[in-house]
């Protein structure tokens, strides 16, 4: 008898019409007797395209906003699924580390009433900061770059410290008004 043949593609894995499962691309034959009582092969050429799988990791401060859309707030693996360009599956995960920014916080945030000449010593008060820096309103104050602020004697600004902690995240303070 004439042989038979087919195409057939698969992701992965292709599963033969008289049985059997085949993960490689190649030619897979099998022999029939036909009603004659003949030999009949059949061969079906397969083609095998693979999905893949890759992942990456990502750190940040609050949130991560995912190249495949949408934001976390929690540390995890996010997944996605993509077809390559093969036509299979193919699986993105992002292992992905949240971490919080610390609360900055300046003391005095309202100082008492205040005299000319009298200096006013301003304090970021959270302890998580390894990093600071002090601002007039939204200019950095050259060289304050300590938990601590000495405002003159005769000032009349506003003053805010942005703090960094040990994964460097930060936060902006509350703004101190100073008017005398």
């Amino acid at each position: 008898s004439t042989p038979t043949s087919f195409s057939a593609t698969a992701c992965d894995s292709y599963t033969l019409p008289w049985g059997g499962s085949v993960n490689t691309s190649g030619a897979y034959s099998n022999t029939y007797t036909n009603a004659a009582g003949c030999d009949s092969v059949v061969t079906a050429n397969v083609t095998i395209n693979y999905s893949n799988s890759t992942f990456f990791n990502a750190t940040a401060c609050n949130s991560y906003v995912l190249p495949w859309g949408g934001s976390v707030t929690v540390s995890g693996a996010y997944s996605n699924t993509y077809t390559n360009a093969a036509g299979c599956d193919s699986l993105v995960t992002a292992n992905v580390i949240i971490n919080y920014s610390p609360v900055a916080s300046v003391t005095p945030a309202i100082p008492d009433s205040l005299c000319n000449g009298v200096p006013v010593l301003l304090s970021e008060v959270s302890g998580a900061a390894v990093s600071y820096q002090w601002y007039n309103f939204v200019n950095p104050i050259p060289g304050e770059t300590n938990s601590t602020y000495l405002v003159g004697g005769n000032s009349k600004k506003k003053y805010k410290v942005v703090i960094t902690d040990i994964n460097g995240c930060t936060d902006t303070s509350n703004v101190v008004d100073i008017n005398r």
